[in-house]
């Protein structure tokens, strides 16, 4: 130990005050200092620089928002400012920032887009306007289409189309008339209307017609029909009474169109003496509603049973194999008649199945 003690100023220190301790008077005001030999150095905390950490950090004016506005007018670390944007603007980023230590903002400035796209009512004929950024999009009404709902993709209206009509006709054809079909066009233009029959009425024979009318607009060719049936047919038939001790056989099929019937005697009976020869004929309806012959004749006199197959059937009328055998006889005696044309024209009809049979009084 040195024979002398030396007092030293401030910043020097003991034995020989000849070392300067410059931290020792704490120059770094917001850091933290770093003792060298011969000087320090200040590592500054966050938000502050320069050589003794005592200036604030500065991320300046982030710079004006197209359409919008900068709210805040601080800039130093820790401030926070505000963006906003014009009246039918909208935002798309962050709408505030605020300053970090490294003297950047921490996000970058919202663009202020153009929002009220429906401000101008783009959207025609009833659609509704859907705001969207920059774009509008239209939910358009029923009938129309297209970006602003301009295009018409609706057919004719159909306001009134008649009924089917059937009609007895007294004669071979009947004039029937009915109501024309009315279209409309919700934009009230007009409507080109075509049909298969000239004018509303039409003389029909017996059958079945289809009467159509078509509407089209002109401007986007699109169609819609009216369609309707009428029916012709003859005058009903009056019931005509299966004869006694026997059965009556008709067609049940297009019975509106005429009736075709025969009789048959069962077995054990037969017609009167005299008229055996008539159990062969058929009995006929048409247009006019009256049989020919009128009334059937009754198998009102006994026989032997002998060889009596043809227009005779086994047993009582209800049985099942007599009704199977005056069905077939019927269908037999149809088909090789002058009247077949019911069997041929309607051949899926003309079966068994569809034979109508009446059991006389016994």
């Amino acid at each position: 130990m040195p024979p002398y003690v030396c007092s030293c100023p401030p910043g020097f220190n003991p034995p020989r005050c000849d070392r300067n301790y410059a931290c020792a008077s704490n120059p770094c005001q917001h850091g933290t200092c770093e003792e060298f030999y011969t000087h320090y150095r200040c590592t500054c905390h966050d938000g502050w620089q320069g050589i003794r950490c005592n200036i604030v950090v500065n991320c300046g004016h982030p710079g004006s928002v197209t359409n919008g506005n900068v709210i805040g007018n601080r800039f130093l670390y820790g401030d926070t400012v505000y963006f906003t944007c014009d009246t039918h603007y909208v935002p798309v980023g962050q709408t505030s920032a605020h300053c970090q230590g490294n003297g950047q903002w921490s996000t970058s400035k919202p663009v202020c887009l153009f929002g009220n796209t429906c401000q101008s009512n783009p959207c025609q004929n009833g659609g509704t306007c859907i705001n969207s950024v920059e774009q509008h999009e239209c939910l358009c009404t029923e009938g129309w289409t297209g970006e602003i709902c301009e295009t018409d993709i609706s057919p004719p209206r159909v306001d009134f189309c008649p009924r089917d009509q059937d009609v007895t006709a007294l004669n071979n054809t009947e004039t029937v008339s009915w109501q024309t079909p009315i279209f409309s066009d919700f934009r009230n233009e007009t409507v080109h209307v075509s049909s298969n029959y000239a004018g509303n009425k039409g003389t029909f024979p017996w059958g079945q017609y289809d009467v159509q009318y078509t509407a089209t607009k002109p401007f986007n060719g699109l169609r819609s029909s009216c369609e309707f049936t009428i029916r012709v047919y003859p005058r009903p038939c009056p019931p005509l009474a299966p004869p006694a001790h026997g059965a009556l056989a008709c067609n049940g099929w297009i019975t509106r169109l005429g009736r075709v019937c025969k009789t048959f005697c069962q077995q054990g009976w037969t017609l009167p003496r005299g008229q055996e020869n008539k159990l062969s004929q058929l009995y006929v309806c048409g247009a006019h509603g009256t049989w020919l012959p009128s009334a059937t004749i009754p198998c009102s006199a006994r026989s032997t049973g002998v060889d009596e197959v043809t227009g005779y059937f086994p047993g009582n009328c209800t049985r099942r194999d007599a009704i199977n055998s005056i069905k077939a006889q019927y269908l037999a005696a149809l088909r090789h008649s002058s009247f077949s044309q019911i069997c041929t024209s309607w051949h899926d009809l003309c079966s068994e199945d569809n034979v109508e049979v009446t059991c006389g009084e016994n």
